[in-house]
């Protein structure tokens, strides 16, 4: 049992490292719009960390209600 919990946590640790090193912004929504996780690219280029996705001052009002409209799992790619 802790090996396999060991085995889970490297796995986690690893794809947060992944997540770090894309130069693209991720950020994880939850159904509430908080964001749960942000990558370095988007904590850097949006200054976005864990909190109200209202508050990430590069969306304006009307984006985070179009975001919060988006079925769970969407991926959004902007230019």
């Amino acid at each position: 049992l802790a090996a396999s919990r060991a085995e889970r946590q490297q796995r986690s640790d690893f794809l947060e490292a992944l997540a770090d090193t894309v130069s693209a912004a991720l950020l994880v929504v939850d159904d509430k719009g908080q964001i749960t996780a942000a990558n370095r690219a988007a904590r850097t280029a949006l200054d976005a960390g864990p909190g109200p996705m209202a508050a990430v001052r590069a969306f304006g009002p009307a984006t985070v209600r179009r975001l919060m409209t988006l079925p769970a799992r969407s991926q959004v790619r902007c230019p």
